[in-house]
């Protein structure tokens, strides 16, 4: 029965290493993905391309961080993440509507426009997975 329980400590101390190790790599991860979006950006070509992937490779990110946080978390601190996320996503949305309007009401329209205004979203999304990588880092 020792035995057992050591197992069992030694597995559940090994999976919140990996949580902690996911979520700092995580952090590294967006810096990597700010490089290669300014790397991109910087060559002049498909820069519309070179925001939308950014923006989604943000997104993945939020979700993913969202989910290890989750899973961290006891029962009532999920329920206040989740609630927390609710509200950020209405934040964001109402965020989005606004980049849109501002971004159609500017000088630069076509694919420029679009370019600034999913850059200006991937780092409203980017902000949000900062603040969830740093939450999980204080647990």
């Amino acid at each position: 029965m020792t035995k057992q329980i050591v197992f069992i400590t030694a597995i559940i101390i090994s999976l919140a290493q990996l949580y902690a190790q996911a979520v700092s790599a995580q952090a590294q991860y967006i810096k990597h993905l700010d490089s290669a979006e300014q790397t991109c950006l910087d060559k002049g070509g498909d820069m519309l391309g070179c925001t939308l992937t950014y923006y989604h490779q943000m997104d993945s990110m939020l979700n993913v961080t969202y989910k290890l946080l989750k899973a961290k978390a006891d029962n009532n601190s999920r329920i206040i993440l989740k609630k927390e996320q609710r509200n950020w996503l209405a934040k964001r949305d109402k965020k989005f509507k606004e980049i849109d309007k501002g971004t159609a009401k500017g000088e630069i329209g076509g694919s420029d426009a679009k370019m600034i205004a999913t850059d200006k979203k991937a780092a409203f999304v980017r902000e949000r997975v900062m603040t969830l990588i740093q939450r999980y880092e204080k647990k």
